[in-house]
C-alpha cells in the first residue's frame, strides 16, 4: 500500500474534515527516546457482504486542458499539504483545492467549479498527481448526502456524484477501487460509522456495514462504543478501523478480512507505561503486503506515543526502538525513516528509531509549525503561521536545517 504515515494533532479520535490519502494528516507528539520490543497477538477473519449501491455521475470541466493550466494563486493560505515528491503536490485551505508542480513554489486553483460556494471544508483522497477526489458535504448538515467530485488530470477536469455520505475517512487504493468510513455522528464517547466501498472510482457505492442502531441492518462487530480515527483499507477484502476507547490499556483496533461486514478485535501488549493510561490508535498504514506500521498514544503518567510494526501482514505487533514523549509532530516516511518535530527542533531516524540526529532549524518553528510533510529524510515542506494571521509554506533540502520561505 502507498500511503505513508503522517500525524498530525489528534488529540482525540475525532475524524477529521480534511483528510490527504496515502498520508494521514500528522500528530503532535515530542522527544524521541529509547523503548523495548514488546511482541504482540492479532485476530481476524470474516464473511459476507451487503448491498446498498447510490449516486449519479455528472461530468464538469474547470479548466482549459489537461495539466495545471489554472490560474495562479498568489496567496493560498495553506492549511493542509499533500506533497507526492519533490515538484508534485496538492494542498487545501478551507474548502480550496491548489496543485503544484514546481515544488510548492507556484499553486494553481484546483478546485471543483461547481463546488458549493458556501462549503467552509472538503475532504480530500489524493492518489497521485492526476487522480484525486473531493468531498463536500451537504448544506443541511446531513451525515447520508453529500457531492463526491472526481479527477484523472490533476484538477483540469471534475466529475461530480451524489454520494450517500457526507464526511469521515476516504481511501482510495487505485483509480477504481475505494472505502469510507463514513461518520454517523458522536456522543457520549460513541460514533456511529457506516462503512462503504466502491469498485468504479466512487460513481457507485455498497454499505458493508453499520454501527448505528438506528440504521437498518446495524451490527455491533465495531463497537459504536469509542471514537474512530481512521479506516485503512489493505486490498479490498481487508481493512483496519483504529481509534480511542476511554479505558485504560485498551485499544480500539479492529480488522476486517471480509470487505467490512465483519470486525474483530485486535489484541495490542502494551508496555508497561501505556497500559497505565488510556490509549488511542493514531495510524496505521502498510509499506509492503507483509510490512506494517502502527502508532499508538497513551495518556497515563507520561504521554507516549510509540510506533509497533508488523512484519506478518498484521498477525503480530511489536515496538519498533522509539518512544515519543510529550508533543509534537511525527511522520513516518518508511519502516526505518521517521521525521519527528518537538521543542523546537526536527529529529530525524533512518533506523527504525535505534538512533536520532537533532537538526536545530534556521527559522523559529516551536510555537508557529501548523504543518509539516516530508517525502525523504532530505526534503520536506513547513506550514507555519505569521504574526499578520497568513500560513507561510517553507522548504527545506537539508533534513531540516535550513528553510526557504516559498509561499503564503
Amino acid at each position: 500500500m502507498k500511503r505513508l504515515i503522517a500525524i498530525l494533532i489528534i488529540l482525540s479520535a475525532a475524524v477529521s474534515a480534511c483528510n490527504f490519502g496515502r498520508r494521514a494528516p500528522s500528530l503532535l507528539v515530542a522527544d524521541a527516546t529509547e523503548i523495548k520490543s514488546t511482541p504482540t497477538i492479532a485476530a481476524a477473519t470474516m464473511e459476507e457482504i451487503q448491498d446498498q449501491p447510490t449516486a449519479e455521475s455528472a461530468p464538469q470541466t474547470l479548466l482549459p486542458s489537461e495539466g495545471i493550466d489554472a490560474p495562479i494563486v498568489e496567496s493560498p493560505n495553506i492549511v493542509k499539504i499533500r506533497m507526492l515528491n519533490e515538484q508534485d503536490g496538492w494542498s487545501v485551505s478551507g474548502a480550496k483545492v491548489f496543485r503544484t508542480n514546481d515544488g510548492g513554489v507556484t499553486w494553481y486553483g484546483a478546485t471543483p467549479l461547481d463546488a458549493p460556494a458556501d462549503a467552509y471544508s472538503v475532504l480530500t483522497d489524493f492518489l497521485d498527481a492526476k487522480a484525486a477526489w473531493a468531498l463536500y458535504p451537504s448544506a443541511d448538515g446531513s451525515p447520508d448526502n453529500g457531492t463526491l467530485y472526481r479527477t484523472s488530470d490533476g484538477g483540469a477536469t471534475w466529475n461530480s456524484f451524489s454520494a450517500p455520505f457526507s464526511e469521515g475517512d476516504l481511501e482510495f487504493l487505485d483509480a477504481k477501487n475505494g472505502w469510507m468510513m463514513a461518520n454517523l455522528g458522536v456522543g457520549a464517547g460513541s460514533m456511529g460509522v457506516a462503512i462503504f466501498q466502491t469498485r468504479d472510482g466512487g460513481e457507485t457505492w455498497t454499505r458493508t456495514y453499520a454501527n448505528d442502531p438506528n440504521v437498518e441492518g446495524a451490527s455491533d462487530s465495531l463497537p459504536l462504543g469509542g471514537l474512530k480515527n481512521f479506516i485503512r483499507p489493505v486490498n479490498m477484502d481487508t481493512a483496519w478501523v483504529g481509534g480511542v476507547i476511554y479505558m485504560t490499556g485498551r485499544v480500539y483496533l479492529y480488522r476486517t478480512d471480509d470487505g467490512g461486514a465483519n470486525w474483530a478485535e485486535q489484541p495490542i501488549i502494551l508496555s508497561q507505561e501505556a497500559a497505565g493510561g488510556e490509549v488511542g490508535a493514531l495510524d496505521l498504514t502498510f509499506f509492503a503486503p507483509s510490512t506494517g506500521m502502527l502508532v499508538l498514544r497513551s495518556s497515563g503518567d507520561v504521554l507516549l506515543t510509540e510506533v509497533y510494526i508488523s512484519q506478518n501482514g498484521g498477525a503480530t505487533w511489536a515496538q519498533t526502538d522509539a518512544t515519543l514523549k510529550g508533543y509534537g509532530s511525527l511522520q513516518i516516511l518508511s519502516a526505518d525513516d521517521m521525521i519527528f518535530f518537538a521543542d523546537g527542533k526536527f529529529n530525524i531516524t533512518q533506523d527504525a528509531g535505534k538512533t536520532w540526529n537533532a537538526v536545530q532549524p534556521d527559522q523559529n518553528f516551536a510555537d508557529t509549525l501548523v504543518a509539516m510533510d516530508f517525502v525523504s529524510p532530505q526534503m520536506g515542506w513547513a506550514v507555519a503561521s505569521s504574526d499578520d494571521g497568513a500560513n507561510i509554506l517553507y522548504r527545506t533540502e537539508d533534513g531540516g536545517s535550513t528553510w526557504f520561505a516559498i509561499a503564503r
